[in-house]
């Protein structure tokens, strides 16, 4: 969905689709916090995240 006017984005539930979708693709263009609450997100999607300097938090993983 277009992310006009959102400010962060949760993933909470592990759905395959979340584990699947290209996150930096979708999120790049907009200024939002990603916050992974469930360990959500794949290990690769945290290295892309990470990789293109997107903001992201977490819940329950120790990671800071």
């Amino acid at each position: 969905p277009p992310l006009e006017g959102v400010d962060a984005v949760v993933f909470a539930v592990q759905h395959k689709e979340y584990q699947e979708m290209d996150v930096v693709g979708w999120v790049k263009t907009n200024n939002l916090v990603l916050l992974d609450a469930n360990n959500v997100l794949t290990q690769k999607q945290v290295f892309d995240i990470a990789k293109h300097d997107l903001k992201i938090e977490f819940i329950g993983k120790g990671i800071k």
